[in-house]
């Protein structure tokens, strides 16, 4: 029995002797017998199936060519409803669907935000709610897609009243699922429709890029809220507050009435950290806030700008209306607030200035802040308002600021030396490094008048290294000569709670060439006593080196002698008012600074008297035991050569 091929040929041939051959188009060898006729259904099927994988092979092309130009348009950050648009028409389109569209989540109900094959405005307000869905929203909250054949058969699920207006009998639904589901994407038909597999995975992926672009934009929204929002209270932060510092002055230009800007500061807040814990701090922060937003009108704005600093934003107020609204916030935080178990009372201190039109919505605020700052001067517990008085003083601070930078850059900063006395001798046994600024213009500045400047700015550190590392130069260059000579250094709170402070002292002595127990470094009693853990465990690695800390301006700080047991100080400087008042003849005053000097020796701290301006007061001093002084009756703060000066008789 013989066979043929034929290749290109589907039409039957007669084959002498043989019967009928058979040729498909795709060349198969057909024998000519009886196995011909079975052979010739393979082969249409062969054809008919080879067809069928084109037409899938590139439905399957174009399908992945949407999600493509839609995943496109996602990343090009499209609007989102365009975005929903494109996703309604593409998966209606691909699949020959009727219908295309995407619901969103509004609290329990999906609403219809994109529909592709409806009248226009035929779908406005569509929606799904739990006892109207297709299917309904508990099952959309899973993100596995949901496939109705046939609607009319369908007996477990209700078919919506939209869905029978505009004639849908099957649908796909797959939720928006990423972070969460955000809504659903549908395609409906008006027939009856089992969709195969790949059409359920196409709407699978064209889901996936709705969400993944949602979740983006859930992330940049959250991103843009914390960047603007306090996370502890949910309150607005400063960049926000000057926002609507600016929009209450566009509203007030057409509406009248003046904007009103607050700031609002809780009195000696530290403590209640220091004492209590951060979590008692927060406890407060949280029910302060509380109060601010329960005080405010609707349309006020409350913010928090910092640790315990509030700002608030009012506009369409008069001067009285303002000023009286100030006082209530003082009054409301008067009223004792629970923490940590404990009541606790306390105060706030609140400045209070108006934005005029044409202001600058940051000058604004630091007015209202400038204010409140003076409200804490003047004692706490307060309103001050904002003037011109004040405005000429903050004015003049900002240009002061901006001059101590190029000063510190320029090397006008100058130290000066003022020598600490033994009373019984006269000798000079150490001096106090003080920084001075030469100002080309104004000549020196008094240091009152830069150093709080420096220490708003975050200009101190640089500040206090310079001094330091200067003052130790100096001092050991005395020291290589033959004399004794200790140097003291004040710090400021800000170097006291730098952790890496201890290993720029340690550089800065080894640099120098200075004897570790030759300096002494001052913090004043009021910031050791508001000190936290960490500055403590700063000034005992300072100790461990062999540096000596000393407390500067003692009396001022209510700390009692007891209490500088617990702290790490070697010795002692007691505050120049109580060293004044031994000339008024109180005996008390008197009794007191004698005291002083007998617990801190007892204690074996070195004590030396600042501010001695008299004769009497070093004979007083010297009667009570005290055996180091300093003031300008002993000598004034001067340059190196002074100092040289005196050092001589010693050399």
């Amino acid at each position: 029995m013989s066979s043929l091929r034929e290749g290109s040929s589907s039409r039957p041939r007669e084959v002498a002797g043989q019967g009928v051959v058979v040729v498909s188009d795709a060349g198969v060898v057909v024998r000519a017998d009886a196995i011909a006729c079975a052979a010739l259904g393979v082969a249409q099927d062969a054809v008919v199936g080879s067809r069928l994988d084109a037409l899938a092979a590139a439905r399957h092309l174009r399908q992945q060519a949407s999600i493509t130009r839609l995943g496109r348009r996602a990343l090009e950050d499209a609007d989102r409803e365009s975005l929903f648009d494109e996703a309604s028409r593409l998966v209606a389109e691909t699949l020959g669907a009727d219908y295309g569209g995407v619901f969103l989540y509004e609290g329990e109900r999906l609403r219809l935000s994109a529909v592709h094959g409806l009248p226009a405005g035929a779908a406005r307000d569509l929606e799904l709610t739990r006892a109207d869905a297709m299917p309904p929203t508990e099952r959309l909250s899973r993100p596995d897609p949901i496939v109705t054949p046939d609607w009319e058969r369908e007996r477990f699920l209700r078919r919506p009243d939209f869905a029978l207006r505009f004639g849908i009998r099957s649908s796909v639904a797959v939720p928006l699922a990423g972070r969460l589901v955000h809504g659903v994407i549908a395609v409906a038909r008006r027939v009856p429709h089992t969709p195969p597999a790949d059409e359920v995975r196409y709407v699978e992926a064209v889901a996936h890029v709705l969400a993944a672009a949602l979740d983006r934009a859930a992330v940049e929204s959250e991103g843009r809220h914390r960047a603007l929002h306090d996370t502890l209270t949910g309150l607005p932060g400063r960049m926000l507050a000057l926002d609507r510092v600016a929009h209450a002055q566009r509203r007030t230009v057409h509406g009248g009435g003046r904007v009103a800007v607050l700031a609002v500061d809780l009195d000696r807040f530290k403590e209640v950290n220091d004492l209590y814990g951060v979590a008692a701090g927060d406890e407060v922060v949280g029910a302060i806030a509380t109060r601010l937003r329960e005080l405010a009108r609707p349309a006020d704005t409350v913010a928090r700008l910092s640790g315990d600093t509030f700002a608030l934003v009012c506009e369409d107020v008069d001067d009285d209306g303002a000023a009286a609204f100030a006082e209530r916030i003082v009054e409301e935080v008067r009223r004792p607030v629970r923490a940590a178990g404990r009541t606790l009372s306390l105060t706030a201190s609140v400045g209070l200035a108006f934005a005029e039109a044409g202001d600058d919505p940051g000058d604004v605020l630091r007015d209202a802040e400038a204010a409140m700052d003076r409200a804490k001067g003047h004692g706490r517990d307060r309103v001050e308002l904002f003037d011109a008085r004040l405005r000429a003083r903050v004015v003049e601070r900002v240009r002061l600021q901006a001059a101590l930078r190029e000063a510190v850059e320029r090397d006008e900063l100058f130290v000066a030396y003022q020598p600490i006395m033994a009373l019984s001798t006269g000798q000079v046994t150490a001096t106090e490094a003080l920084v001075r600024w030469r100002h080309p213009e104004r000549g020196v500045v008094p240091p009152g008048e830069f150093i709080p400047v420096a220490e708003e700015s975050g200009l101190i550190g640089k500040i206090g290294e310079l001094v330091l590392r200067r003052a130790c130069a100096d001092v050991a260059a005395r020291c290589a000569r033959g004399h004794r000579l200790t140097c003291h250094v004040n710090l400021s709170p800000a170097q006291a709670a730098d952790p890496g402070l201890a290993d720029r002292v340690a550089a800065i002595v080894d640099d120098t060439g200075l004897p570790a127990d030759a300096l002494v470094l001052e913090l004043t009693e009021s910031s050791l006593m508001e000190a936290g853990e960490e500055p403590l465990r700063v000034l005992q690695a300072i100790r461990s080196l062999g540096v000596r800390i000393a407390l500067d301006d003692f009396g001022t700080g209510h700390s009692s002698l007891a209490r500088l047991r617990s702290f790490p100080v070697d010795g002692l400087k007691i505050d120049r008012s109580f060293v004044a008042a031994l000339d008024d003849g109180d005996p008390s005053d008197a009794l007191l600074v004698a005291g002083i000097v007998q617990m801190a020796r007892a204690l074996g701290l070195t004590v030396v008297a600042e501010g001695v301006e008299t004769p009497a007061q070093v004979a007083r001093l010297e009667r009570m035991g005290c055996r180091y002084a300093q003031g300008f009756h002993l000598a004034r703060p001067g340059e190196l050569d002074a100092l040289d000066r005196l050092l001589e008789p010693a050399g």
